[in-house]
Formats: structure tokens, C-alpha cells, sequence
């Protein structure tokens, strides 16, 4: 279900890599496009440019295939995914676009390195790796399959299509039906996503400029906070899992230290009231425990997925540790 405001985080989202296949129209695709189209022009898209777009629509399945499994610990996942590598490439692109990335830093109040982070972990830089299937058809085809967050996807392809500039075949996905190295869906790319460069287009799939800004604009209408970073990793009474962990429970420095839980290294916490933290676990009371912070937030409003985020996280730091705020 689409929780936010904005509407454009998909809380179901998989972003593992499956293929698709073309495969003949099932019996009732047709008529479920139809009705999805007379949704679009009700919101008023126009008719006759929802139509021809509609037309155009076909049904994708995923494949049978079994997915790469991933490591099932942070102590074993973190250290594998946050490398020198991956924060040497962020550094030497930024590097690459410093000036640009600098002032829109500034406009949008983003520090670089998250966003270089969150690049690194989603794609690569080249945009090499990039899946190309017609967004349309994607979004049309999940929520035919019974995965309802994607009709607002689909009618936001529409809108993108009909009055946004986007050819059919020019706005195309990856396979969870997100754009580009940083995983637009439709409705961000619709609402948030911004012309980084000033040349008239935004382009969220190769133009390092207009996936830069628009990151960071997403990012500032959900509330980042440049003033802040993410969060520490602490160490926590086992008594307060699961009750008080979790995104829906926040608390201050104050109340957590008050809780028993203090930096990693057994310092206190700092004594402020002035911001509320969440207390997380996601491998239980055995592993890794974090206080996260509202940055943290919003980076897992569009990833739900604790493992991703806290690798964001800590290549930001690791990236932080090279030079780049």
C-alpha cells in the first residue's frame, strides 16, 4: 500500500533482478488496461492519448527463476557490500561533477555523499547495467497481477507519457518497475524529479546531472535534514526487543539513554531532546543494533529494506572518510 503523502515509495517493491518475458495478452489483461485507462481519464489524463498509450500496452510475467540469495547476517552483508571500491568509484565521479553536484548539494540542502552511496549501492555509475522494459507495461502488468500500489504507477506512466514529454518506448524500467540507477518509480519521477542541467529534459537514466537533482529534491520534499546524518550504531538492553524497536517508535537521546542504550563504544548518548531516534535490530537481539535518525527515514521510505539501507548508510561514511561531505 502507498503510505505517503507524495505517493511515490512502493512498499513492496523487490529489488532483485528478475527477467521478463513477453507473453500472449491473457484473457482480461485487455479489459483490466481498459479500466485502468478510464481511471487515468477520469483524473483527467487526456482521452485520446491515454487510448493510443493503452494500446501499446503488453502483459510481462516474471520468469521462474530463483533469485541470488543474499547473506543472512548485517556482520556478514555489511562487509560485503560496503567496499573500498564501491566508495573510491563514488569519489572519483564525484570528483568528475564537483561543482554541479556541489551547488545543487547547496540548493536542495543534500549532503553529496548520501546520495553517492545510495548510486553506488543501486547501480553502477556508467549506467551499463540499466534494464530497458517499457515502464507501462510493467506497472500495468503487477497490478493486473494483484499488486494494487502499482495503479497509481501505471496512471502516473500515463501522465508521463501523455504530458510529460516521455515517448512509450523511451520510458523504460528495470524489472520492479523503477527507472534509472537510483530506482525512480513513476510517481517520483512525476512529482519530484527536477532538469539538473537546465536543458529542458529530465533524463532519471543517464544524465548524471538530473538524477543528482532530482534525488536530492525528492529527498527534500520528504523532509531531509542536512543539519543531521543517519545514525550510530549502539548497544541496547535485550529487554527492549521487539516493543520499542522498530521505525514506529521514536524516542530522544535522553529517553533511549534513560533505556539503557549507549554508544557502541559504551559512552552515554548525546543529551538532547531536540531529535528523536528509532531503536533497530533487524538481525534481533544478537546482532547489529542501531539508533537511526528522520535521514534514515526517508531513505527507507523508498527502500524498505534495512540491509540496503544501513549499507547505504555506511558507505556514506566510508565515502564521508575520502573527502566528500
Amino acid at each position: 500500500m502507498l503510505t505517503q503523502p507524495r505517493q511515490w515509495i512502493l512498499n513492496s517493491l523487490c529489488l532483485c533482478a528478475f527477467p521478463y518475458s513477453v507473453i500472449a495478452v491473457a484473457q482480461g489483461f485487455d479489459e483490466f488496461v481498459a479500466s485502468l485507462a478510464n481511471q487515468a481519464k477520469a483524473q483527467g489524463v487526456n482521452a485520446n492519448d491515454v487510448d493510443a498509450i493503452a494500446a501499446q500496452v503488453k502483459l510481462f510475467r516474471k520468469a521462474s527463476t530463483a533469485s541470488t540469495p543474499r547473506a543472512n547476517s548485517l556482520e556478514i552483508y555489511i562487509p560485503s557490500q560496503v567496499t573500498e571500491q564501491k566508495a573510491s568509484a563514488a569519489e572519483q565521479f564525484y570528483q568528475q561533477y564537483r561543482a554541479p553536484f556541489n551547488k545543487l548539494s547547496q540548493q536542495y540542502g543534500v549532503q553529496p555523499r548520501f546520495i553517492l552511496a545510495q548510486w553506488a549501492m543501486l547501480g553502477s555509475f556508467t549506467g551499463d547495467d540499466l534494464a530497458t522494459y517499457p515502464l507501462a507495461s510493467v506497472t500495468a502488468s503487477y497490478a493486473y497481477q494483484g499488486e494494487n500500489q502499482f495503479t497509481a504507477q501505471f496512471i502516473a506512466a500515463l501522465r508521463l507519457i501523455a504530458n510529460g514529454g516521455y515517448p512509450f518506448d523511451d520510458l523504460v524500467s528495470n524489472t520492479d518497475g523503477t527507472m534509472g540507477p537510483m530506482r525512480f518509480t513513476a510517481t517520483m519521477l512525476l512529482h519530484c524529479a527536477v532538469d539538473g542541467d537546465g536543458d529542458g529534459k529530465i533524463d532519471v537514466w543517464h544524465n548524471p546531472l538530473d538524477i543528482y537533482a532530482s534525488t536530492a529534491s525528492c529527498w527534500q520534499q520528504n523532509g531531509w535534514d542536512e543539519s543531521q546524518t543517519w545514525g550510530r550504531q549502539v548497544r541496547a538492553p535485550k529487554a527492549l526487543y521487539p516493543t520499542r524497536t522498530g521505525m514506529t517508535h521514536q524516542a530522544s537521546f535522553v529517553d533511549w539513554q534513560a533505556a539503557g542504550v549507549r554508544r557502541y563504544d559504551g559512552r552515554d548518548l548525546p543529551n538532547r531532546r531536540d531529535m528523536t531516534a528509532s531503536l533497530i535490530m533487524p538481525d534481533g537481539v544478537k546482532g547489529r543494533q542501531y539508533i537511526v535518525y528522520k535521514n534514515y527515514r526517508i531513505l527507507y521510505q523508498q527502500h524498505p529494506d534495512d540491509y540496503l539501507v544501513l549499507a547505504i548508510a555506511h558507505l556514506s561514511e566510508r565515502i564521508k572518510k575520502l573527502g566528500v561531505d
